[in-house]
């Protein structure tokens, strides 16, 4: 019977094998995307004469969201760059011949894929919706020349495309807008809570 002590040895082998090229999959992938990113921006820095700190600020709102498209690409790229070293060397032979079963032997990936997806949530929920809130504050204001619109309680507001807002309730120290409704295209929607 192999100890709990051994179990915890091999659960962060296994964890070990498979971070790094985890991390090294997020840098790949990432800098592939975010120079997708930075080519559309090239255009800004060329034809609109926007200075490069501004595109650079740019690039780091936009950071977030390319993490959060990169984790899963970056996790099947360890998986199988991880499972396939260990068994290309005979080590899970050997850790199978030393008494662990195979389903022990996935319940590090699994808790280490219920972390990466946990952490992906937050930044999704959390960070995602403010960097890309800054971000577009920013293209609206320098770069279209775009005041944003000035917001009040039982005031009907033109947005983009031609849609129409009305705020029923506007909470300025928190800068919180409640009971929001959208008229886009003679379709009426519904939202709350929306900033």
């Amino acid at each position: 019977m192999v100890s709990i002590w051994h179990k915890r040895i091999v659960d962060k082998y296994i964890i070990k094998e498979v971070l790094m090229p985890f991390l090294v999959g997020v840098t790949i992938v990432g800098i592939i995307m975010l120079s997708g990113v930075f080519f559309q921006l090239t255009d800004l820095i060329i034809v609109k004469d926007i200075p490069i700190i501004l595109v650079l600020r740019l690039l780091f709102y936009y950071l977030p969201e390319i993490m959060v498209e990169t984790f899963p690409v970056a996790v099947l790229f360890a998986t199988i760059y991880g499972m396939s070293r260990l068994s290309r060397e005979n080590e899970f032979t050997a850790l199978r011949m030393g008494g662990i079963s195979l389903y022990r032997l996935i319940w590090p990936l699994i808790i280490l894929g219920v972390i990466i997806s946990m952490m992906t949530f937050i930044i999704n929920e959390e960070i995602v919706p403010q960097a890309n809130h800054k971000a577009q504050n920013i293209i609206r204001r320098s770069i279209l020349k775009q005041a944003v619109p000035d917001v009040k309680e039982g005031v009907f507001l033109k947005g983009p495309e031609g849609r129409i807002f009305y705020v029923s309730k506007y909470d300025e120290k928190n800068n919180t807008l409640t009971r929001i409704v959208e008229k886009w295209r003679g379709l009426l929607f519904k939202y709350y809570h929306l900033f």
